[in-house]
């Protein structure tokens, strides 16, 4: 119970009550130890809720011209009230997208996703031709994932450069990365050992600086364009530990 109150950030006891209600109409059930799963009927109710708001935001976009950073609680009013017969009106209005306006699928009436197969950009695209992004991850199991990989596919060593978003040319439709979604990705990199991992593109208390992973002092300092750096003789100036590297400090 308590890793679900995290994860949608509702007190307890709203929880309980909620899982209450849903063990009532059977849409989920107890597992062993206590946890939650979905009944097939849970499964069926998730999928049709998921498709209506992701319908309702690509309205929300493409009719009415609203902000992306609103559409989600906008589309989150609309889903409970609208029909079956009205999703289905939606969705022809709509000629049937595959794709929220974050990149998301949208289900079909079946619950059949479309196809997210991975292709390589050279086989989509020709030089100089462009591509158009289709979905923005920036989610904590999306994180997670990514820093698990490079920690364990790469190196903990490696640096890990989390850079802020701003819209611009013709990706205006999205909106700039919250500095909070930056401080929350450099923990969970951290949390999976990541040694080098620093944000970009915000002026902040210190965390665009690369530390040393021992005593925490500033390795290397950054401003905006400025650049400072402190390792001397591919060491930590202050406790002496060795900074992984080619080339890194002076002497």
């Amino acid at each position: 119970m308590g890793e679900l109150t995290r994860a949608v950030h509702l007190p307890e006891t709203v929880i309980r009550e909620e899982v209450d209600v849903l063990l009532t109409f059977g849409w989920v059930e107890r597992g062993s130890e206590g946890s939650l799963r979905l009944t097939d009927e849970g499964r069926h109710r998730t999928g049709d809720l998921i498709r209506v708001h992701r319908l309702w935001e690509r309205y929300l976009v493409d009719r009415e011209g609203m902000a992306l950073e609103a559409v989600h609680a906008e589309a989150h009013q609309r889903e409970h009230d609208t029909t079956p017969e009205e999703v289905e009106r939606l969705d022809a209005e709509l000629e049937y997208p595959a794709w929220d306006p974050h990149g998301h699928a949208i289900p079909a009436p079946s619950g059949q996703l479309p196809s997210t197969m991975a292709c390589s950009l050279m086989d989509e695209g020709t030089p100089g031709s462009c591509l158009r992004i289709i979905q923005l991850d920036d989610d904590s199991a999306e994180l997670r994932d990514t820093t698990s990989f490079v920690a364990q596919e790469l190196r903990v060593e490696t640096p890990w450069h989390i850079s802020r978003f701003f819209p611009a040319y013709e990706m205006t439709d999205v909106p700039t990365t919250p500095v909070s979604t930056l401080q929350r990705a450099r923990e969970i990199g951290l949390e999976a050992g990541l040694k080098y991992v620093y944000v970009g593109n915000v002026p902040d208390d210190g965390n665009q600086d690369t530390t040393c992973p021992v005593c925490g002092r500033a390795l290397i300092w950054r401003d905006g364009f400025a650049v400072t750096n402190r390792i001397w003789n591919g060491c930590c100036p202050d406790c002496g530990v060795s900074i992984a590297g080619i080339g890194m400090g002076c002497g």
